[in-house]
């Protein structure tokens, strides 16, 4: 295809060569130019062969021009392009010391090679912490401020503060940090991730169990994780609650703050066994065992659950017998249960029925022997004036539990 387009053009090219040699031999023509006191007279076609040579002499310098222009640039685009190479490797070989912990090398590549970097942010961040480890606070505040200049870089800068903070304890301010950086980007987890861990730190359950819905919504931890963490949120607020109810009202405690804080609890966790606990243990400690015992009562109607049962042994309600009888009651249809049995016995204590109170921990015992049961008879039986059938429970108690291995032992003296 390229060979016939060459021979159409060298065609034409030679007829037109042709019909010009014609008529240059017909016609040499004639041209005068005149400009002020110089004239110029030539054929015609010795003139048109000038003006062609003039613009391809003009065509060629400028081309000439050209193919020097963009061979300059050729070399500029070269340099610029082993600059940002040399830069690059120093962004990594800081990117490298900065992980592995040497921070003064790290400091040094990064910073400088921060104006040549793709990602300039990158370095003065990383440069940032890596002279925060060094204790080098204006360093890292220089850093930091160079960053801050580089539009759009607010979120990323202010969670590098907080990290920042943290790292030099001062938790309080980082709080304060994050919490402002929230109201920017509330769906931005990472905020939310150390705004967790630094409640936690910190031990504020109050603002943490405000924080668990949120990380409940944004599905940033596995909702198991979330659950244990909220019943030991709940669980700690209603001890802080108790222990402020104790200090600040004296022997005569108002419940009105620690019920407060039971109805904040989400309803499902109100029914859970650990927040039960808890809020009948903080009820028996603000002396309100009435109420304590009407929650376990109706709960344990519902639903049965042993730990309860024991805790509900431990309630010093207003009138004993008649919860002596509830518990007798529910052991009717649970006579083989140590747990019940345990507390049924601990409540004929407290009717001073010790007879019957040690009937029911040695029945307790049969089903299973746990240590505080032993501990009940031992200390019954002390009282009763059986130290010897006391000091066997105490060891058989404190063995039982020891997991010693068997061993020869000498004979027993008499």
């Amino acid at each position: 295809m390229k060979t016939v387009v060459g021979l159409i053009i060298l065609a034409g090219a030679l007829l037109l060569g042709t019909l010009a040699g014609t008529l240059m031999l017909h016609d040499a023509g004639y041209v005068r130019v005149s400009l002020g006191h110089y004239m110029f007279e030539s054929s015609f076609w010795f003139a048109l062969c000038l003006i062609i040579g003039l613009f391809a002499t003009i065509y060629l310098i400028f081309a000439l021009l050209f193919r020097s222009l963009r061979g300059f640039q050729g070399i500029s685009q070269w340099i610029d392009r082993k600059s940002q190479d040399a830069a690059n490797r120093e962004v990594t070989k800081g990117m490298l010391e900065y992980t592995e912990g040497n921070w003064p090398k790290a400091l040094k590549h990064l910073k400088g090679s921060a104006s040549k970097a793709n990602s300039p942010i990158v370095n003065y961040l990383a440069a940032a912490q890596a002279a925060n480890e060094q204790g080098l606070v204006h360093d890292a505040e220089e850093m930091l401020q160079k960053a801050r200049e580089v539009p759009g870089s607010e979120l990323a800068v202010g969670l590098t503060e907080a990290q920042l903070m943290v790292n030099n304890n001062q938790l309080e301010s980082a709080v304060e940090k994050l919490k402002t950086l929230h109201s920017l980007a509330p769906q931005n987890p990472q905020i939310l991730r150390q705004l967790k861990a630094l409640y936690s730190q910190l031990q504020d359950w109050p603002q943490l169990t405000q924080l668990i819905p949120e990380l409940r919504k944004k599905k940033i931890f596995v909702a198991s994780e979330l659950d244990e963490l909220e019943q030991q949120c709940w669980t700690n607020v209603l001890q802080e609650t108790t222990e402020s109810i104790q200090k600040t009202m004296g022997s005569s405690y108002n419940p009105a703050q620690l019920e407060a804080v039971w109805e904040k609890i989400p309803s499902d966790l109100r029914k859970s066994e650990p927040l039960l606990l808890a809020y009948s243990a903080s009820l028996r400690a603000i002396k309100h065992d009435d109420r304590a015992e009407m929650l376990l009562r109706k709960t344990l109607k519902q639903n049965w659950n042993d730990q309860l049962v024991l805790e509900y042994g431990l309630i010093r309600f207003s009138s004993p017998i008649e919860q002596l009888e509830t518990a007798e009651r529910w052991l009717e249809s649970r006579p083989g249960n140590a747990e019940l049995l345990l507390t049924v016995g601990r409540l004929a204590l407290r009717t001073e029925g010790w007879h019957k109170a040690r009937e029911y921990f040695e029945a307790s015992l049969k089903f299973k022997k746990r240590m505080e049961t032993y501990a009940e008879l031992s200390r019954l039986c002390a009282h009763l004036g059986q130290l010897e059938q006391s000091t066997e429970y105490f060891m058989q108690g404190v063995l039982g539990q020891a997991g010693l291995p068997e061993l020869p032992m000498p004979a027993k003296q008499a």
